[in-house]
This record gives C-alpha cells, structure tokens and sequence, in this order.
C-alpha cells in the first residue's frame, strides 16, 4: 500500500464535508429570527418542507460538483491513482456530499446561537473529524481504532476515507458497504 494515498482520501473527505457550511446557509435561510430572508419564507403561502427539500438538493448538487472537480484535479492533473472503479468513487463523493450539506444543516437548526458561533462550530467538526481520519498525521485511524474504534465508526470523515481506501485495496466490496451503510445512518440520524 501507499501510505500518501491515505492523505488524498483524506483531503476528499474533509473536502465532502466542507459542505457543511453550505448546510449552514441553508439552515440559516430558513430560520425567521436570523435573515429577513427566511422571515419572508416562513409567511409564504407555499410549505416549508416544499422549499427546503429544493433548495438542500441544489446545495448537495453543488457540493457534489467541488468534489467531482478536486476528484478530476487529482486524477487527471495531479495523476494521483484514485483507482478504476469510478463509479463508486463518484458515488462515494455523492454521499459524502450529503453527509457534509446535511451536517451543517444539523449544526444550523439546533440551539439559537448567532451563526458565525455555528460556522465555528463546523470547522471545528470538519478540522477535527479530518485529523482523525488521517490528514494531518499519518496512521491516525489506525491508532484511534486501536483505542477507541467507536469513534472511527462515527467520524464522518473516517468513513468517507475508508470507502475510497476499500475500493482499491478488497476484491470484494464488503468493506466499502459497510462504509457506506454508516454514512447512510448518520445521514438518517442527522
């Protein structure tokens, strides 16, 4: 194996979970005692949930894009071996693109503190979920799994990271659907 790699899949990651901050915009549209904007949604004649599921679908689109162009600049122009199997990969950055827009989306509609406490709040989490998946110092999630592996099952940025890291070292796909499942959860969760 090539120990870089891990670097790379960890810079996919953090960059999935960048989207948190798109998530918190959208959660801040939508809350009437933040933005004048989201005090004109909420007397809107049309539902809430009516124009919240657009508007997170076109934010995870978009945050799907930035990961499919830091994918191409990797591959293509860096030439870092991402793999062959793209289709997983794109659906590896499609569901950690969810993961990040629904995060911050969790961190915007929970308590009533200002919002630039809240984008503190997700750069912390984004920052601090990436070192423990292995950005900054290498073999982090091996050492977290050898003395609190519960935590690599809950750290999204861990799990984005072993998805990519699965689909190039297992013949079978066991492992990348683990992965993937427990996003799926905390995705559900959030």
């Amino acid at each position: 194996t090539n120990n870089m790699m891990d670097y790379f899949y960890s810079l996919i990651a953090m960059n999935c979970l960048m989207g948190a901050l798109i998530g918190l915009t959208a959660a801040v549209e939508f809350k009437a005692d933040l933005t004048p904007l989201a005090a004109r949604r909420v007397v809107a004649s049309t539902s809430r949930f009516g124009m919240l599921l657009p508007d997170l679908a076109a934010k995870i689109t978009m945050q799907f894009f930035y990961i499919m162009f830091t994918i191409a600049y990797l591959s293509f122009a860096l030439k870092v071996p991402l793999g062959e199997r793209w289709a997983f990969i794109l659906l590896t950055a499609m569901v950690g693109s969810m993961l990040g827009v629904i995060l911050g989306f969790f961190i915007g509609v929970v308590g009533r503190s200002q919002q630039g406490i809240k984008e503190g709040i997700c750069i912390v989490i984004m920052l601090g979920s990436s070192f423990f998946s292995g950005l900054m110092v290498g073999g982090m999630p091996r050492l977290i799994e050898t003395y609190v592996p519960v935590f690599n099952h809950i750290n999204p940025a861990t799990l984005i990271t072993k998805a990519l890291y699965s689909l190039n070292m297992y013949g079978n796909l066991a492992q990348y659907a683990q992965s993937m499942g427990k996003m799926g959860l905390l995705i559900l969760t959030l």
